[in-house]
């Protein structure tokens, strides 16, 4: 394991919870059933994230569906806050939102669809064993524009409920 690693690990976990109670009130903020959807689907994201965190890459039997399981939702999430940005009525969140919210959508998409299309025949795998590290991985750069953009997302969320 990485000098480090554990720092990371355990930051993910934290993250996770983190996100469980931001995504989860945001989506009872919105106060629609949409929003309660949205709620439901960002608890099941955060609780991945933390999983993620306490199962990591040494094992990658668990990590594997841990990983995809916040990757899938967070895509997910992100697409539902979109509608629901697009479809407010009541200035809940203000339309700028959306753009930083298609970044996120980007990113997540990114991760999940572009490896595979770039480099079809290589098989999908993290397992160092089965394949020469690169110096510069790209399913690894699409995963920290993914932390960048929904550190982004989150921090714009929250300037405008704090500004508005």
């Amino acid at each position: 394991m990485a000098a480090y690693a554990r720092v990371f690990n355990t930051s993910l976990i934290f993250s996770g919870l983190i996100l469980v109670v931001f995504l989860g009130g945001l989506g009872y903020f919105i106060n629609d059933f949409l929003g309660y959807v949205a709620a439901a689907v960002g608890v099941f994201t955060g609780f991945s994230c933390a999983l993620v965190g306490a199962l990591p890459m040494n094992n990658l039997k668990r990590h594997i569906p841990v990983a995809l399981s916040f990757f899938n939702g967070g895509l997910v999430l992100t697409i539902i806050f979109g509608i629901l940005i697009l479809t407010d009525q009541q200035g809940r969140l203000s339309s700028w939102i959306l753009a930083p919210t298609l970044v996120t959508i980007a990113s997540f998409a990114g991760y999940l669809f572009l490896p595979k299309m770039l480099d079809p025949k290589r098989p999908w795998t993290l397992d160092p064993t089965k394949f020469k590290r690169p110096k510069v991985m790209s399913i690894t750069t699409l995963e920290w524009l993914v932390f960048v953009s929904i550190i982004a997302w989150i921090v714009s969320i929250s300037l405008d409920l704090i500004l508005s």
